[in-house]
């Protein structure tokens, strides 16, 4: 079982996927992600922006690619805030979720307060029942791969360097909502679009694709103004 909140869900989350399935192939177990919905700081900071890099739906399905038999979604409430870290390692996953070996990257925390570090919970696998493995850092060309990293390429601009950490393009989904018409007067459609994530480019003009109803067209973005 991997944990944790995968925002992103880049090349580095990708090999924290990896890692857990090998181990379950190991073990004859099948191979779980656990994630929390809402993103914690968004319960726990709310009048915060959050800068999130993928909206739900699209993580979920972007971890449903990564050969993961089970994905756990934890709903993040202010009850599930308040667990302390044994209470998480005792009543989530080691009872609830039955978790054989847990695998988190090496700066992981949880529990109330994030009071629990990695090397607690080594201690309290080994107290209730799980083996804990930490996944090496994942780095690119020398450089470590994080969501801080995508984030700050997106808003920069830096839009292919973005695409490397996440090994994929770097992509806006979202509604279609009625704008102010000014496509007409131009000489070619527009849409206004509406996305629930919080994360857009610097301001500029860039090339796109479109894709809608499982086709694909060339076309440009203006971000801003």
């Amino acid at each position: 079982m991997a944990i944790g909140n995968f925002d992103g869900v880049h090349l580095g989350h990708r090999s924290l996927f990896a890692l857990a399935c090998r181990r379950a192939a190991e073990s004859g177990l099948e191979s779980a992600v656990l994630t929390f919905h809402p993103h914690p700081l968004k319960l726990l900071f709310p009048s915060r922006r959050i800068f999130l890099i993928t909206a739900f739906k699209r993580k979920v399905d972007l971890i449903a690619s990564s050969h993961i038999d089970n994905l756990i979604i934890a709903p993040f409430d202010h009850q599930f805030a308040d667990l302390t870290a044994d209470d998480f390692a005792r009543q989530v996953l080691a009872r609830h979720l039955g978790a054989a070996i847990v695998v988190v990257g090496n700066n992981y925390t949880f529990g109330r307060n994030r009071e629990g570090s990695v090397a607690r919970l080594c201690e309290l696998g080994k107290k209730y029942g799980f083996r804990v493995e930490i996944a090496p850092q994942f780095q690119l060309d020398g450089e470590l791969v994080s969501s801080t990293k995508v984030r700050e390429a997106i808003m920069q601009g830096e839009i292919e360097r973005a695409a490397r950490f996440l090994g994929r393009e770097c992509a806006i989904s979202g509604r279609v909502v009625h704008g102010k018409g000014r496509g007409r007067g131009i000489g070619f459609p527009t849409a206004n679009l509406v996305s629930e994530v919080e994360l857009y480019p610097k301001e500029g003009v860039y090339a796109v694709w479109v894709e809608h109803r499982d086709q694909r067209f060339m076309g440009v973005m203006n971000i801003g103004r």
